[in-house]
């Protein structure tokens, strides 16, 4: 479950199926979030392997999109740490930076 959160894009992810659980289905979600349907379903596919259980009850012939249990439960604990999560990214971000600065000065990270 931890990789749903920390792994590469994984807050693009979250916010994408933030986004879209609103939303009839994944085309329009898609559509209105300016990204390709297959983008967005292989994103919330891959959050749904990571966090082990399915987010959304696909639509159907005459029926919207749906929230699983499951996705409910994420989409109230999402809402709680919007703030803390950006703080994460942003931290996360300035670490690499920092890295990235010393290894291209040809120092290991870890020395500075």
């Amino acid at each position: 479950m931890r990789k749903a959160f920390t792994g590469l894009y994984a807050g693009q992810r979250l916010s994408r199926f933030l986004a879209a659980q609103s939303y009839p289905t994944l085309t329009e979600a898609a559509r209105d979030l300016g990204i390709q349907q297959t983008t967005l379903v292989t994103q919330i596919n891959q959050l749904e392997r990571d966090l082990g259980q399915p987010l959304l009850k696909r639509a159907e012939r005459g029926t919207a999109m749906k929230l699983a249990p499951f996705g409910k439960r994420v989409v109230t604990a999402a809402r709680k740490i919007p703030a803390e999560a950006d703080l994460l990214h942003g931290a996360r971000v300035r670490q690499r930076r920092r890295e990235d600065g010393a290894e291209q000065e040809g120092f290991p990270a870890h020395n500075r």
